[in-house]
């Protein structure tokens, strides 16, 4: 079956996620692919050969309407970023009765994902791709129709936990911590004492004096975070004898930073998965709340979840630092997801 597929993802989780399956599809399947891209996700596919459309994160339904009818898709098939632009062309999609598909990258703010929604969740005709029962339970839970939810896998998390690009425990950089970043508002950490990397460069001061050794933090930003004065002036101003700390922009990739380091801290982003995928002990800083499927899929990773002032404690526990990551987590999920597309 031939099919004409309109693709469009913004932010870097769902790009990951979908341009996984954009590269299958274009390998194993008869398909024309439109390719529409927020700018923090256009190196995504840069290696394809596929012309790749810049996207507006702040679409309009006008212009999202112009977009489709250049296009004339048979399918479209998005992610769900921040903005309005992937939602404004389901919108489009919804209106005119075009197969709509949607693959969800995470285990959190489902509902607030279609908050640009011109429908109701309810009357949703969006086939959501989603991650694993527990997902969809939860999604239940906030209204959406049960017969548009389907439990694929996660497509990107596939890739990362394959046979031929999953990584075995490495032993580089035992005293080398990286720790990865995220914008304060998207996490919902909100009117806290103290920041987290406060904690942490305290909880590492205390491990170095342990193991007698000097410890090297990088601090590295996400690629929609903003460098905050707070978090500056915290690198800044580390005096923590036993800790190093180094500031790593946006512009760092995180496959460089995680060769040289064997433990990974964070909050709660696919970049810890990839991390775990790489062989890292990786700890997830528990903060802010998290929903019981983020815990599940977290722990079967083989990411630690752990309070910022437990983590000299945790660093500690020999028996604690188990082998990071599976092979073969959650395979067959890009299958799964082209094969109901191209059964519509």
């Amino acid at each position: 079956m031939f099919l004409k597929i309109l693709v469009a993802y913004d932010d870097p989780g769902g790009g990951l996620a979908v341009s996984s399956v954009v590269r299958r599809i274009a390998e194993t399947r008869d398909a024309d692919l439109s390719v529409y891209s927020g700018k923090p996700s256009l190196k995504f596919l840069k290696d394809t050969g596929f012309n790749i459309n810049e996207l507006k994160s702040d679409l309009t339904f006008e212009e999202a309407s112009v977009i489709v009818d250049r296009e004339v898709p048979d399918i479209l098939l998005t992610a769900t970023g921040g903005g309005s632009a992937e939602q404004q062309l389901r919108n489009v999609a919804h209106k005119r009765n075009i197969s709509s598909f949607v693959v969800l990258d995470f285990w959190k703010h489902y509902a607030r994902r279609w908050i640009y929604a011109d429908y109701e969740i309810a009357n949703m005709k969006d086939v959501v791709f989603v991650m694993d029962e527990n997902a969809k339970i939860e999604m239940l839970s906030e209204g959406f129709p049960e017969n548009q939810i389907v439990v694929t896998g996660h497509p990107y998390l596939e890739q990362l936990f394959s046979e031929d690009n999953y990584v075995a425990n490495s032993r580089a950089g035992w005293n080398s911590y990286l720790f990865l970043s995220q914008p304060s508002d998207t996490i919902g950490l909100k009117d806290y004492k103290k920041h987290p990397v406060s904690d942490l460069i305290k909880e590492l001061k205390k491990h170095s004096k342990s193991v007698g050794k000097e410890l090297l933090l990088y601090v590295k930003l996400h690629p929609l975070e903003t460098l905050s004065e707070e978090l500056l002036k915290i690198v800044v101003d580390s005096d923590e004898i036993g800790v190093r700390v180094f500031l790593m922009g946006a512009e760092y990739h995180l496959n460089d930073l995680l060769k040289n380091c064997r433990t990974v801290i964070g909050y709660n982003s696919v970049a810890l998965f990839e991390a775990a995928s790489r062989g890292k002990r990786v700890f997830s800083l528990d903060i802010v709340p998290m929903n019981d499927s983020l815990k599940n899929a977290m722990t079967g990773a083989g990411i630690e979840i752990v309070r910022p002032r437990k983590i000299a404690e945790r660093l500690a526990d020999k028996k604690a630092n188990r082998k990071s990551g599976y092979q073969g987590l959650y395979s067959g999920a890009t299958e799964n997801c082209i094969n109901r597309m191209f059964s519509a």
